[in-house]
């Protein structure tokens, strides 16, 4: 019979290995979750930004801004032409109803957009879309950081191979999305990758 009082040291030397073993592969797991989370999570405060009428209004214009950024993956250059137009004319036309204490510059911000809108024709390659769209969605995160989206958490993500159209930025409501529109619908991890979180509560 076992004496239960003094455990064999075999059996306890065992149970040490184990716990160390099961420790580790606890710890390994926890640095996989880490890593795969290195980028900023920044939650902007309600207070500071326009009011749920304005924020919807930018949300409405970020569905917009999906359509353009995966017509530009997709190389589709007729829904990509449309829509950047939409995007631009929406953007102003919903400006009319918006406060304009939030942008810096709204006579600067109208201008660059309304520049922007007399270099879409249809004759622009995908290169020159693409550098269009670097221009506005530089603008329109601009626009976003100063009136804020109604109840949604974005995705800024950056490619390096991306530096011909800019800095190369770029917003997503999916964490994985792998529809880069400066370089295809498939791009390479290095790619797609998150840089900041955008929380809009």
């Amino acid at each position: 019979m076992t004496n239960l009082k003094n455990p064999p040291k075999l059996l306890i030397l065992t149970a040490i290995i184990f716990t160390i073993l099961i420790g580790n592969k606890i710890a390994s797991s926890q640095t996989k979750v880490t890593s795969q989370k290195n980028y900023k999570h920044i939650t902007y405060d309600n207070s500071k930004l326009a009011s749920d009428y304005e924020k919807i209004h930018v949300t409405d214009v970020f569905v917009d801004y999906m359509l353009l950024k995966n017509s530009l993956a997709k190389e589709n250059m007729d829904d990509a032409i449309l829509t950047t137009t939409t995007m631009i004319d929406v953007i102003a036309d919903y400006r009319q109803y918006m406060s304009p204490d939030y942008l810096k510059d709204q006579k600067k911000f109208s201008k660059e957009l309304s520049e922007l809108r007399a270099k879409v024709n249809p004759t622009i390659t995908l290169d020159e879309a693409r550098k269009i769209f670097s221009s506005l969605n530089d603008h329109f995160m601009e626009y976003i950081k100063s009136y804020g989206l109604y109840n949604k958490t974005i995705y800024v993500l950056k490619c390096d191979d991306n530096k011909a159209y800019g800095n190369g930025y770029w917003m997503t409501d999916i964490k994985d999305d792998k529809r880069n529109p400066y370089s295809g619908e498939n791009a390479i991890p290095e790619c797609y990758k998150v840089k900041e979180s955008w929380i809009f509560k």
